[in-house]
């Protein structure tokens, strides 16, 4: 049989020795519990009622100034790091709205043979009015200051009526410690939480 111990048979026997709690809670087999921790088809339901696809993907050039970095441009609606679901203004930006952007990010190692290096960092943009998401940028293999300086710069081109960039937030923990120090302390970006 399975190895077992005094404290796994009591836990057992807590459970009512019932098969499924115990594949569930104890052994963490989503099989024998009878499946994952969400129903299928309710997923397939809301993706269906809520999902879209994107309407195109981009590349943004980034260029940094005397006032930090700033969007230059938009270009290649086919490939690129950016998953645009949103149409841009006849200025060729966003509606001027107020957004909140989050970010997750990554070490930055390249090396993915010992499995650092194979997360992406990530941007995900939504209208703070509605709740939706309606940008996303992913990248791998940079280090947290150089997303600092996209996620930045990013910020600041998803600006309200005021020009106030989008609330930007991030966990601070392991590589984003390096990230906020640079948003904050090396380009001034203000309208921020983590």
């Amino acid at each position: 049989g399975r190895p077992t111990s005094p404290w796994y048979r009591e836990e057992c026997e807590r459970l009512a020795n019932n098969a499924v709690k115990i594949a569930q809670e104890l052994d963490a087999d989503e099989e024998a519990s009878g499946g994952g921790p969400f129903f299928s088809a309710l997923l397939v339901q809301q993706c269906l009622a809520k999902c879209r696809s994107a309407l195109f993907r981009a590349k943004m050039d980034v260029v940094t100034g005397p006032d930090g970095p700033a969007v230059k441009q938009v270009f290649d609606r086919v490939g690129g790091d950016w998953w645009f679901w949103e149409s841009f203004t006849a200025d060729g930006g966003p509606a001027r709205a107020p957004y909140y952007m989050f970010a997750d990010v990554a070490a930055g190692s390249r090396d993915v043979t010992s499995g650092r290096g194979a997360s992406n960092s990530i941007l995900a943009v939504c209208d703070a009015r509605t709740g939706v998401k309606s940008w996303e940028f992913a990248i791998q293999g940079i280090q947290p200051y150089e997303f600092a300086e996209i996620a930045v710069a990013a910020a600041r081109w998803f600006a309200d009526e005021d020009g106030r960039g989008a609330f930007l937030g991030w966990d601070s923990g392991g590589p984003g410690d390096q990230f906020g120090d640079c948003v904050t302390g090396k380009h001034l970006y203000r309208n921020v939480f983590y």
